[in-house]
């Protein structure tokens, strides 16, 4: 009997499903068929929500970006002198790296041996979510006359 799920759902399980196969098989070595297999579903239905393998990795890696900096930022106040701002950017790196294992096929898919690109990647996706409130945190730094740069 098929079930019938809400969209979100749907679209949400597929990109879970797929996550588990990359880091189990690599991103190179899986296919929509795999992911498929994995949970139970037409190759079909992985099309009604991806266009492609492709399509479902850049999905992975914003879902993962957006974990890293949602977590960093949770505990982040861009209102701190830039010093004490910077000197606190080795403790953010530790919380980062506790969020990100939190959901170990993540970390797995991103940080195994096989996944430098992948990682490197993430890393970029992650860089481009920051830039904003880093970019935030030096306006205000200038703002108060601890930092002299002409853009932020």
């Amino acid at each position: 009997m098929r079930t019938v799920k809400e969209p979100d759902v749907r679209k949400q399980e597929i990109l879970d499903g797929a996550i588990r196969v990359f880091a189990k098989k690599g991103y190179d070595k899986t296919t929509i068929t795999d992911i498929a297999r994995e949970l139970n579903i037409s190759q079909g239905l992985c099309y009604r929500y991806f266009n492609s393998k492709e399509d479902i990795y850049d999905a992975a890696i914003e879902k993962y970006a957006d974990i890293i900096v949602s977590e960093n930022l949770k505990k982040r106040n861009n209102d701190k002198p830039i010093r004490e701002w910077i000197d606190g950017i080795k403790d953010v790196v530790k919380e980062l790296i506790n969020s990100e294992m939190k959901d170990t096929e993540l970390y797995k898919l991103f940080h195994s041996n096989d996944s430098k690109r992948i990682h490197n990647e993430l890393c970029l996706k992650v860089a481009s979510k920051l830039l904003p409130y880093v970019q935030d945190v030096l306006k205000k730094a200038k703002e108060r006359g601890e930092i002299s740069i002409e853009d932020p």
